[in-house]
């Protein structure tokens, strides 16, 4: 009988840990989700279904559009020293020392950079958590993106959301030695 009692013990200790770490874990996975869906973006400009962001516009602009919105005081200067009047947006980001080649969403960072993992709720046992911006200019630049390109840019592909559970799985059974 005391092999039955030291396994009951050991399986409510452990549905205490799962229990105990739940959002913690919610909050992993998205992170997880998060880092995946910035690095597909930035490092081939891919929404979730696999498909390119349009290309950056060629269309010439009259200058005074893009002045004031480099990413430092240097290539300010190269886009005001640009001759003539218009600029396209991939000249702009030529003169930023940004790559063109693909949409990465990425001109100065800032989005990126503030936008994270909300816990939204965590009642009996089910966890809701929202990957978004922390900012409202990050929230505002989110919503444009996703207008603009006509699809949530911070949605995960099948592929990342497979990824995620089976690195929270590796994880937990590492951790109970499974």
């Amino acid at each position: 009988m005391s092999g039955i009692r030291e396994l009951t013990k050991n399986i409510l200790a452990t549905i205490r840990v799962l229990n105990g770490s739940r959002e913690a874990d919610c909050v992993r996975i998205a992170h997880d989700l998060y880092a995946q869906v910035q690095n597909r973006i930035i490092q081939t400009g891919m929404d979730s279904n696999g498909i390119a962001f349009p290309d950056y516009s060629v269309s010439q602009l009259p200058k005074t559009f893009l002045l004031g919105r480099s990413r430092n005081a240097s290539a300010e200067s190269r886009v005001k020293g640009k001759k003539g009047n218009t600029i396209s947006y991939v000249e702009f980001r030529t003169l930023n020392l940004l790559q063109v080649k693909h949409v990465d969403l990425f001109l100065t960072g800032e989005m990126w950079k503030n936008t994270g993992v909300k816990v939204i709720s965590s009642v009996l046992g089910r966890v809701t958590v929202l990957i978004d911006g922390k900012t409202p200019q990050a929230n505002k630049k989110i919503d444009l993106n996703s207008e603009r390109y006509k699809t949530n840019i911070l949605e995960p592909s099948a592929q990342e959301i497979d990824a995620a559970g089976q690195a929270f799985s590796k994880r937990r059974m590492l951790k109970f030695k499974i």
